[in-house]
């Protein structure tokens, strides 16, 4: 009787959360998902505040992009600045709004569209645990491995928290190429695994390392699929 007591005392204490800036995020209940009232994000990183998206600044305490000033990125619940173009880079979020990370940040590969040619990729990644909501991921193509090779092309994604994550990337020059799949699952930053993350090549053997050759072959145009599983490191 006391634990239900105390459990109906919390989602009231949760219920009486208007949402508002500056307030407690609102729950769905004890297993409900948080929110704010409309145009405010839920700061998971700052006490569970509802706040105006960009209102947090350089140094601050953040939970998503969002909520980062025009000219940051949230990187492991701090708002940092962008990357500019030629900065080296490990994250695919970390670049500026127009760049893309293939080991420096650059311009990203053109979109198929006015005669230029590539291909689709898709596919969906199993993982073998849940990762948290919103864990940042990423594919990444090679010719060759790295670290000799440089990533041809890639995406980077937000885990949903399910055990499987799907991916497209557009534009894909025709090819054979090695595919890298990462999720940040313990949340330390970059794509490069640490003990808890989960990493895979596709064509792997159930260790999650790479084929002895290029494996994956992309034609000129069309849509292809690669699904493979990742391991935990």
């Amino acid at each position: 009787m006391r634990r239900f007591a105390t459990g109906m005392l919390l989602l009231g204490a949760l219920a009486g959360c208007k949402g508002g800036e500056g307030e407690g995020c609102n729950s769905g209940g004890l297993l409900g998902p948080l929110y704010c009232d409309q145009g405010l994000t839920c700061n998971t990183a700052d006490g569970y505040t509802c706040e105006r998206p960009g209102s947090r600044h350089e140094n601050q305490s953040c939970s998503d992009d969002d909520l980062c000033a025009t000219g940051l990125w949230c990187d492991t619940e701090t708002c940092v600045p962008w990357l500019h173009q030629g900065d080296p880079c490990n994250d695919p979020f970390s670049c500026g709004p127009t760049l893309a990370c293939l080991h420096i940040c650059g311009q990203p590969p053109p979109e198929p569209d006015g005669g230029v040619t590539g291909a689709t990729l898709v596919g969906t990644l199993t993982l073998p645990g849940q990762p948290p909501q919103g864990a940042k991921g990423t594919i990444a193509l090679f010719t060759t491995l790295p670290p000799a090779g440089m990533e041809v092309t890639g995406t980077g994604f937000a885990a949903t928290g399910s055990t499987s994550v799907d991916y497209q990337i557009i534009g894909v020059p025709a090819g054979t190429y090695f595919i890298l799949g990462f999720v940040d699952n313990d949340g330390s930053g970059g794509i490069t695994p640490t003990p808890g993350d989960y990493a895979g090549w596709y064509g792997n053997n159930g260790d999650g390392n790479p084929p002895a050759a290029a494996n994956a072959v992309v034609p000129n145009s069309g849509t292809v699929r690669f699904d493979f599983s990742l391991v935990l490191r």
